[in-house]
């Protein structure tokens, strides 16, 4: 029905962002079953609408939607070990998402979703065996868990972020090769 009403007003901005989430809770539904591939399309599906939106506006729960999208995105791509692809819509969320904190620090959203993006990064450069990057992702991450942690705004599912993205930070340092000017 949504998407009927876009297509008649395709400027309805309420319209467009029911469209848009829409979308991302059926990719999220999808993700559930295990549809990885469709689901990726809904995803995609959203970050085009909102994108769109978001040349003529500079609504922040239209970012805060776009950040989610792509992250959503780069998990369903990290789920089909595709890091190559995920990396674009991670390093997008981080983007997006560390302008948005960077605006507003008290941010809890953008800081979690900010959080987020480093995290699904760390896990790509990671699996690519890119230490350094793998390493300084996950250390901030670690910083931003910990902040909204001291916070008291650390969302009960990301309870146990803090500890992964430690974990994920002294296993890439651990990994990385001391260079001969190094001592």
């Amino acid at each position: 029905m949504s998407e009927k009403l876009s297509a008649e007003d395709p400027r309805n901005a309420e319209t467009l962002s029911d469209v848009a989430n829409s979308h991302l809770k059926l990719a999220e539904a999808l993700v559930d079953q295990g549809d990885t591939t469709t689901a990726l399309i809904h995803e995609r599906k959203t970050t085009a609408i909102l994108e769109g939106m978001l040349t003529s506006t500079h609504d922040v729960n239209l970012q805060r939607l776009l950040v989610r999208s792509r992250l959503a995105a780069g998990d369903t791509e990290l789920k089909m070990k595709q890091c190559a692809a995920a990396i674009p819509y991670y390093q997008t969320a981080f983007n997006l998402a560390e302008q948005l904190v960077k605006n507003d620090p008290g941010q809890t959203f953008a800081r979690t979703e900010l959080a987020r993006g480093q995290m699904g990064l760390a896990q790509c450069k990671a699996q690519q065996g890119e230490w350094r990057a793998a390493r300084d992702n996950y250390q901030g991450a670690w910083e931003n868990w910990t902040a909204l942690r001291r916070g008291n705004a650390l969302a009960f599912e990301d309870a146990v972020k803090p500890a992964l993205a430690w974990r994920g930070l002294q296993a890439a340092a651990a990994r990385i090769r001391p260079t001969a000017t190094s001592k």
